[in-house]
């Protein structure tokens, strides 16, 4: 509960901020595609895992500004966790300001908040491998 609430505060901060700026831009990153939809951004590569080889899989996408530079550098920052090792890694990419907020309104109007995790593009596997290791770590 408390999460959600934090989540809202930072989200209307976020989009105050962002709207002060009139800054519009064209997106020219050729390893990311704009995808339109609530995940906001995907790979155009298969990204690999550094220690195993492994296609990594997508595990949330997050709506993000950077209070350091004033929220006017909006981006979206997309986890991929190997489902072999488990190592995990974020990469933040720019996006223009317009883009963000299309995507924003698209998770308000679903319900979701700054971050997205496709759990239905998560395999029945990594769901199964997921619980038991939360069974292992007594919570369950």
């Amino acid at each position: 509960m408390i999460f959600q609430i934090i989540d809202k505060i930072r989200n209307k901060i976020a989009l105050k901020k962002l709207m002060k700026t009139n800054k519009t831009g064209k997106f020219n990153n050729k390893n990311w595609k704009l995808t339109y939809d609530v995940l906001g951004i995907i790979n155009t590569k298969p990204i690999r895992c550094i220690f195993c080889g492994t296609e990594m899989v997508i595990r949330h996408s997050r709506l993000h500004t950077s209070p350091e530079l004033n929220h006017q550098n909006p981006h979206i920052d997309l986890a991929f966790k190997c489902p072999n090792c488990d190592w995990f890694t974020v990469f933040g990419i720019p996006v223009p300001k317009d883009y963000w907020l299309h995507i924003l309104q698209l998770r308000k109007k679903m319900g979701i908040g700054l971050i997205y995790a496709p759990v239905e593009s998560w395999t029945k596997s990594d769901q199964e491998i997921i619980k038991e290791r939360l069974q292992a770590l007594g919570y369950w």
